[in-house]
């Protein structure tokens, strides 16, 4: 059975870096009064992906928080035409969470 480490590692991080990933790439192409939070996010979750990797504690609520219904990522893809490929990343990220017991 695997460790919570090792799906953090396999499943949650490499969905984090996609999120990632996807915000920079929409960049100012982001159609949204939300970019300037998106920003924020972008960052928060950097620092979150380099706690994973590095083993510490993340604030599982804070992170969730950004999967939620309209939440900020997913407004911003919303407003920008990135909805399908948003909704994927969450769908990835809720395989994680429950791989990982949260509620």
């Amino acid at each position: 059975m695997e460790s919570d480490f090792e799906i953090t590692q396999r499943v949650l991080v490499p969905t984090l870096v996609s999120v990632c990933d996807w915000l920079r790439c929409l960049g100012e192409e982001a159609k949204s009064d939300r970019w300037d939070e998106a920003e924020r996010v972008l960052f928060e979750l950097e620092e979150v992906v380099g706690r994973l990797q590095r083993g510490e504690p993340i604030d599982q609520t804070r992170l969730t928080s950004f999967f939620a219904p309209t939440g900020v990522v997913q407004d911003v893809a919303l407003e920008s035409g990135w909805g399908d490929d948003f909704l994927g990343l969450a769908e990835q990220f809720d395989l994680a969470a429950g791989l990982l017991g949260w509620e």
